[in-house]
Formats: C-alpha cells, sequence, structure tokens
C-alpha cells in the first residue's frame, strides 16, 4: 500500500550551502567520482546523491562556510564532496538483534534528495536513486529536504524495535511504515519535529522514535523524509524497545544529576555574590543558568517541560539558550580575567565585545527565523572564544595570576569533551554513552573547574583583604602612637577615651609634668632628654594595669587615663607611686640624672565627663601640685 505524503515543501534560505544537481556530479558503479558541471545548477525532480557532498564535515567547518561568500561555500562543498566514498545501489537489510546499546545504522541508511521538496511517497518508493553513504550521515541544513530508506531483517517470530534518532532537534520528520515485502504499511505515518508540539513524539521521548512492530519474520522498509535548517549530524539506531524504555530511567537520572551540580554551583556562586559583591560570580551564575539552559533544551527537556504546545519556542530555544551561555560566558571570562590584569586589557576587551555582538547576534538570528545563520555564528563563535579566551588566561598565568590556569582549564575540558563527542559522532569511535552524554559531562566539569577557579580567586582576595586589613590597623596604630616612647599620643588617647569613658564606673584622669627636664636637655642634649622621655614612658607604663592608658602629649607632658578605680585611698596611693618610680635616679651611659614630677588628679563625672574637661581639671591640679611641692594634687570641685 503507498501512502502520499502531503509534507511542506522547502525553501531555499540565503546562507545556506548550494544546492547541487544531480548533474552536478555522479558516482560509477566502481565508487569513482565524476564531476560533470556546475555545482549549483539546479534540477526538477528528485536527485541521488549530489547533495550529500554536503553531509561531511565538522560542525566549525560548516559553521565557518555558512558565513562564506557563496563561490568559498561551493569551494568547501566540492572539497567535502572529493573527500567522501560512496556505495551505490540496494542497501543490504540489518539483521536485527538485541543489544544493550541498539544497533547504529551507520553505512546501512540509502539516501535520496528532494530538490523541491514535493515527492510524495509514492514517488519515492518508486525510485531508483537511492545512494547509500558509507559512513555518518550529516545534513547540509538550509531546509534542504532528504528522503531515508532503511531495510531490516526480523529473524524471530515477532518483535517490538524503535527506530530512534539520537538528536533532539529536526526541524520535520515524517516516518513511514514500516512496509512488509508485500508493500504494506503496517503502521499510520508519523509526522513530527521541532515544527510540531511535544506530544507528536511516539513514545513521549525527547528524542524522536519510530516504534516498528514486526509481526513476523522477514525483510521491512521504513521510509523518513528529514528537512532540517540547520546542519545536523544522522546517527540512527534501531532498539529493542523494551531496553530502550528500560534505559530512559538511567538517561533520566544521569541528566538530574548534572542539573543538580550545575544548580548546586549556582547556589554557591550566589552567596559568593552575595558576600563579596563580585561580579565575576555573578557572571558565573548567569552562564550557569545559560548552559543549564541549553543542556536542557539539547536534551529535549525544555521541549517537554518549558513549552510543549509551542513549536515556535520549542525550535528558537536551540540557539537561544546558548546564545545567553555564550554572551554570560564571555563576560564572566572578561570579569574573571580583568583580575589579573594590571590595567584595562584591550585584547580581553576586544574579545569580550566580539563574543557579546556575536551573542546579541546568534539571538537575533533565532528570533527572526534565520536559523542556519544563527546556527553558523554559534559554531564559530563558540570555538573561537575558546581559543581566544584559552590564549589570553594562558598569558595572564605567565604573568602570575594562578587562577588564570583554573580558567584555563575549564575552558580545555569542554573543548575536550566536544572534541571527543564530534570524534564519536563520526563514527571514528564507539562510545555510546559518550555520544548521548558527552557535552553535559564536559559543561559540569568546566563548571566544577570554573567554581575553582571562583575559589581560588576568592582565597586570593581574601589574601588581599587581610593584607589591606593589617596595614589599615598598622596605619591606624602609627597614627594613634607617639614614635620616640611608643605610648599613644593625643589621637590614640581621644579614640581610647571615647570607649573607656562610656563604660560604667568610676574612671580617673592624670595629668604628669616633669620637674627639672629643661635644664637636662639643655646641657646634655637632646639624645639624652629623648632617653629620659623613654624611661620614664617605661616607667610609666610598669607602674599601672594593661587596661590603663598612657599617653605622651608633647614635650615633657604625660597623660594616664585608669579604666577603673574602686576608691580614693587606691587613687592616692597609685598617684605616690608614679611619684616615686618617675623620681628615682637615671643612668643614661655615662649620664645619672634625676627628675621630679607633678600629678593632677580628675575624676568624672564631678570634674566633668569629657576627656577634654578632665584634661583641663587634672591640668589645673596639676599646676597646684608643683607649685605647693607636692608631688599630686586632686582637682577642686
Amino acid at each position: 500500500m503507498r501512502q502520499a505524503c502531503s509534507c511542506p515543501a522547502s525553501r531555499a534560505g540565503p546562507w545556506g550551502f548550494a544546492r547541487l544537481s544531480s548533474g552536478g556530479a555522479t558516482m560509477t558503479r566502481k565508487g569513482v567520482v565524476r564531476v560533470a558541471g556546475p555545482w549549483s545548477v539546479a534540477s526538477p525532480g528528485l536527485s541521488p546523491t549530489a547533495d550529500l557532498s554536503m553531509f561531511k564535515g565538522f560542525s566549525f567547518l560548516s559553521g565557518l562556510a555558512g558565513l562564506m561568500a557563496w563561490p568559498g561555500r561551493r569551494a568547501l562543498a566540492g572539497l567535502l564532496w572529493l573527500l567522501m566514498a560512496w556505495s551505490p545501489g540496494q542497501a543490504s537489510p540489518l539483521r536485527l538483534v538485541h543489544l544493550p546499546e541498539g544497533q547504529s545504522l551507520t553505512g546501512q541508511v540509502e539516501v535520496l534528495v528532494d530538490p523541491d521538496g514535493r515527492a510524495d511517497l509514492a514517488a519515492v518508493r518508486a525510485s531508483q536513486s537511492f545512494t547509500q553513504p558509507l559512513q555518518v550521515l550529516r545534513t547540509p541544513g538550509d531546509d534542504q529536504v532528504l528522503w531515508l530508506r532503511v531495510q531490516v531483517q526480523q529473524t524471530e517470530p515477532q518483535g517490538d524495535w524503535l527506530l530512534l534518532f539520537p538528536s533532539t532537534a529536526m526541524h520535520d520528520l515524517v516516518f513511514h511504515g514500516p512496509f512488509n515485502q508485500a508493500g504494506e504499511a503496517l503502521a499510520a505515518p508519523v509526522h513530527t519535529g521541532l515544527s510540531q508540539a511535544f506530544d507528536s513524539r511516539p513514545l513521549g521521548s525527547e528524542r524522536y522514535a519510530q516504534r516498528l512492530r514486526l509481526p513476523a519474520p522477514g525483510i521491512y522498509t521504513v521510509y523518513l523524509r528529514v528537512q532540517t535548517n540547520t546542519a545536523k549530524t544522522l546517527n540512527l539506531q534501531i532498539w529493542d524497545t523494551a531496553r530502550y524504555l528500560a534505559s530512559r530511567p538511567q538517561k533520566l537520572l544521569f541528566d538530574g544529576l548534572c542539573y543538580g551540580v550545575l544548580l548546586a554551583l549556582m547556589l554557591y556562586s550566589l552567596a559568593l555574590v552575595r558576600g563579596w559583591h563580585d561580579r565575576s560570580s555573578l557572571y558565573y551564575v548567569l552562564a550557569g543558568l545559560g548552559a543549564f539552559l541549553t543542556l536542557a533544551t539539547y536534551n529535549g527537556h525544555t521541549a517537554h517541560y518549558l513549552w510543549p504546545g509551542s513549536p515556535w519556542w520549542i525550535e528558537r530555544s536551540y540557539v537561544l539558550a546558548p546564545a545567553l551561555w555564550v554572551g554570560f560566558s564571555a563576560l564572566f571570562g572578561g570579569a574573571f580575567l580583568s583580575e589579573g590584569a594590571s590595567s584595562r586589557w584591550r585584547w580581553l576587551e576586544l574579545v569580550k565585545l566580539g563574543l557579546l555582538m556575536c551573542a546579541v547576534a546568534i539571538g537575533f538570528g533565532g528570533m527572526v527565523g534565520w536559523m542556519e545563520l544563527a546556527q553558523n555564528i554559534l559554531e564559530a563563535s563558540a570555538v573561537a572564544g575558546v581559543l581566544l579566551l584559552s590564549g589570553l588566561a594562558f598569558l595572564l598565568g605567565r604573568k602570575g595570576f594562578q587562577p588564570a590556569f583554573w580558567y584555563l582549564g575549564g575552558r580545555l575540558v569542554l573543548f575536550g569533551s566536544v572534541v571527543l563527542t564530534v570524534v564519536i559522532s563520526r563514527g571514528w569511535l564507539n562510545q555510546p554513552f559518550w555520544l548521548a552524554n558527552g557535552l553535559q559531562i564536559g559543561v559540569c566539569a568546566e563548571a566544577v573547574v570554573f567554581a575553582l577557579a571562583l575559589s581560588a580567586r576568592v582565597r586570593e582576595l581574601q589574601v588581599q583583604r587581610a593584607e589591606l586589613r593589617i596595614h589599615a590597623e598598622q596605619m591606624a596604630q602609627v597614627a594613634a602612637t607617639d614614635p620616640l616612647t611608643g605610648l599613644a599620643n593625643r589621637h590614640g588617647l581621644e579614640q581610647a577615651a571615647a570607649g573607656l569613658l562610656a563604660r560604667p564606673g568610676q574612671q580617673a584622669v592624670l595629668m604628669i609634668d616633669l620637674d627639672r627636664f629643661k635644664p637636662i636637655n639643655d646641657s646634655l642634649g637632646h639624645e639624652v632628654g629623648d632617653r629620659v622621655l623613654v624611661e620614664v614612658a617605661a616607667r610609666l607604663r610598669r607602674a599601672v594595669r594593661e587596661a590603663d592608658v598612657v599617653a605622651r602629649l608633647g614635650g615633657d607632658e604625660f597623660v594616664v587615663l585608669l579604666a577603673q578605680v574602686l576608691d580614693l585611698a587606691q587613687l592616692e596611693a597609685l598617684a605616690t607611686r608614679l611619684v616615686q618610680a618617675v623620681s628615682q635616679p637615671m643612668v643614661l651611659g655615662d649620664a645619672r640624672v634625676q627628675v621630679g614630677v607633678s600629678v593632677g588628679v580628675a575624676l568624672p563625672p564631678g570634674d566633668g565627663r569629657a576627656l577634654k574637661d578632665l584634661m583641663l581639671a587634672a591640668d589645673q591640679a596639676m599646676y597646684r601640685a608643683k607649685r605647693q611641692g607636692s608631688g599630686f594634687a586632686f582637682a577642686v570641685r
């Protein structure tokens, strides 16, 4: 039974690869490439293999080619065509076997190009122009329509299988079949893809899958109409349905663990933002959000859970989420690495600005529907951003900014995981788990390394702040200290008094002036005079308690601020002890000198509450003691 397909016609976008006609190149039966005319000639009807010249090539090359002029794109297409080998004719059916990771269809898929996108299923089934590529398929994008034919052979009495696209990002996809050897369709067509709501996907799977219920042994054929507006790698697989459904919870669990790592690191960085008001940590959080949305989009979870009924958002999230990631990653890299530059580094600013402009262009292209252009800019800017920022990080690390090496490590971890994923997607290695999860493993690893980089940077900031605090304390101590005696100066006394005089209890202020100091200073010189002042300061310091404050106001004037006085008798005993201690003779080298001392005592609140008032009252009492020769005197209330 033949069924017609009413799928939309393709449209040629201005930024895609040039479409090749069947006259552009042909393949002989011996596999020799024959070039037969201009590369861009278009012809109606179905084309066998010419357009498949653009299936090969890395994402970066295709992205670069999308930005090249038309001649450059034609040349790149021709180069990739010459690098390929094809096997014409009918493919041997794939014998279905039960494997834990499914069966790869690489080398088993036959391809037919539909240049104008109008071919129906009947014409496709009747076509003899299918060609079988020997390696992994890659669609050219630009809304090109391809028909794929897969033949499988079942040897068991019956089977339940899934034809699976590992990708979640196909613009338009129609499954036809399976057809038995009599040409009868065993299932209705399934129309799905990014252009459709999420509930169009069979089994509710994030990845596109067609269920093949095969009732008897034999050969069965499936046709797929594929239309993409960006270049895609097609790694088709056949799974046992039961095995696939059993593996889905494990995949969801792994995805959840990766999301949890990203969210935990984002919360940790939010704490750094709150505690340190750090721009780098803020941009790290926003870049992590972009990475989270990108992974969730590539895994099909945003389509499944955020906007399942909106094909517009489903398709555009594949470029809008990465645009956020690219932009905020550029801001994070710029802010993080700028800490290691002594001044605004012109190259760093230029790289950051260029990546931000690319992110804006990607977002704009996605919003207006220029998906291939947006994808090309995304791929080129991602590679360029990694290389340029890694190079700048290496240079800063060589200059002594050690956190730059952590940043470089994070970039290289992600880059390595992407390269390995590309290698596996090309069929050069057989690692299905890494193919399905390599990108998010790399993203999580990069996020962890970047978190370590932020921690290293925070440690440096903590060291710098501690050094600044110690330096500030030292400067404050210098500003409050008499350089000759090491006692507090007037500023230090005022600072100490602000706290002591506000405490409960009885304090006291003692003004001290030396007698016979000036003749010693004049006759023996300033050096001896200074030594006398240092000795007097030491004797005063030994005579009082640790909590009391001893200060030198200048010249031979000193002040003692007592933190706590029990009674007047104790205060009189202390004043007497101070007079006796200072009056003891001093032996300073060859000189033997002796000074006297006069002490005035003031008590708050009777003699005043402020330090200024108490010092004035104590000063008057000190001059009275000097006149009377009594050694000390209390202020007159």
